[in-house]
């Protein structure tokens, strides 16, 4: 993403509630994609979600519409389950499961509100005579009848706002008050499968010590990039990227991401009150003095039973002079299955050099898995009880980290080709 002019510094102003701990900043909004690049999200059709029956029904579908699909795009999940679990009679044993695991209390009135809110978007999708079209509730009052129909195109490769931005109506709750606001997407498939992208970005500015930073994060991603202050900026790696609990340098200081709120509306960081047992060494020595699953940081610990032999795996078991690469993948995951060949490929002819561990998230036959792609490298099953992984912020599939022989994190989220490369031109 280029061309953020300097005049950002006076058109976005940063917005401090200050207590003598922690500080929350609210970002602004912007129509462009941001620091993730162009990125999109494909999702499942709604009749296949768990959730399914918190969604929203929705009426007026074309009745000319052949191949019909309903997909609910949830932009404020708690919201939903708190305010679904206040307008049921009676409390599902699901929906029951659902509080205590997002960790949702049913009488907190500062962060949800009973009101039924706008907290997804509802897409119909359906082929008529001239092609594939779909239609987004725009203004959400679940109803298709008000809103326009617009053909199906192929995933954008412009980091610009469509030229029709579809618009999207949306409400959160924020210290004890009901917040209206909108959002832009952008609808698009490819060989069948529904994508959404979002083309805005949060963005604001903060001096410290005579320099200035942005904070910036893309709509619906996680994690936020925290960066020196420049006229422009393109797409930023993974490695720049702190999620919430990781680590992130202003100067010589640092500062930790407690929390992302309201996808990035507002931040919270703790500052170097807070840390001041790392601030004099986390710069110079972090690999020794702080462990986090973020690049530059001491990889947490890794244990588990290799099923392939039996023996249990431990990062301490690994040769010094070795590099290590963790995949976490699932026996689900497409982009996963199609790059293990690949990376058994790698794992052979640079066996002397990485050792190779996968964490996979059991869901078909693994056995089957590792027999087609005739995997010999450690292969350790998430769901066992023996698995150490916790601390290892695990958000999608494949997630990879590669360790250097001291076990600090050198790179996150490398595919077969990245990795290869770095490996031909780094340690050869």
């Amino acid at each position: 993403m280029k061309k953020i002019v300097l005049l950002i510094y006076t058109i976005f102003n940063l917005t401090l509630l200050f207590s003598q701990e922690k500080t929350i900043i609210e970002l602004q909004k912007i129509d462009s994609y941001g620091p993730h690049g162009i990125t999109s999200f494909g999702i499942s059709e709604k009749r296949d979600s768990e959730r399914r029956d918190l969604y929203p029904a929705v009426k007026n579908i074309p009745e000319n519409w052949n191949d019909v699909r309903e997909y609910y795009y949830e932009l404020n999940p708690k919201q939903l389950i708190y305010q679904s679990a206040h307008l049921l009679d009676t409390m599902s044993s699901s929906l029951a499961k659902l509080l205590e695991t997002e960790g949702i209390d049913l009488k907190d009135s500062v962060n949800y509100t009973e009101e039924p809110l706008a907290c997804g978007i509802n897409v119909v999708m359906g082929r008529d005579s001239m092609g594939m079209h779909y239609i987004i509730d725009r203004n959400q009052n679940n109803d298709f009848g008000d809103d326009v129909v617009r053909p199906v195109v192929g995933r954008t490769t412009s980091s610009s706002v469509p030229n029709n931005p579809d618009y999207v109506f949306y409400q959160y709750c924020y210290d004890g008050k009901v917040h209206n606001d909108t959002l832009i997407i952008s609808v698009s498939e490819i060989n069948n499968n529904v994508f959404f992208s979002f083309p805005q970005f949060y963005l604001s500015t903060l001096k410290y010590k005579n320099n200035t930073y942005y904070f910036c994060k893309n709509i619906r991603n996680r994690g936020v990039f925290v960066m020196p202050a420049i006229p422009y900026f393109s797409a930023l790696p993974p490695e720049k990227r702190v999620l919430e609990g990781q680590y992130f340098n202003l100067g010589e200081d640092t500062f930790k991401l407690s929390r992302i709120l309201y996808d990035g509306k507002f931040i919270e960081i703790e500052g170097a009150d807070i840390l001041t047992d790392t601030i004099k060494t986390v710069k110079e020595n972090r690999n020794v003095h702080q462990s986090s699953d973020q690049a530059g940081f001491l990889a947490p610990a890794v244990s588990g039973r290799d099923v392939l032999n039996g023996d249990m795996w431990t990062l301490d078991s690994v040769d010094k002079d070795k590099l290590i690469f963790i995949y976490f993948w699932s026996t689900t995951c497409g982009p996963c299955l199609q790059d293990l060949p690949n990376l058994t490929r790698i794992a052979n002819n640079y066996k002397d050099k990485v050792e190779f561990v996968g964490i996979c998230d059991v869901r078909t036959d693994l056995n089957a898995v590792l027999n087609k792609h005739n995997i010999n490298w450690t292969m350790i099953k998430l769901q066992d009880a023996e698995t150490d992984v916790n601390k290892y912020n695990i958000y999608k599939y494949p997630s990879s980290y590669l360790l250097n022989n001291e076990r600090v994190i050198q790179r996150v989220d490398m595919r077969s080709a990245q990795l290869e490369v770095f490996i031909i031109e780094n340690i050869l």
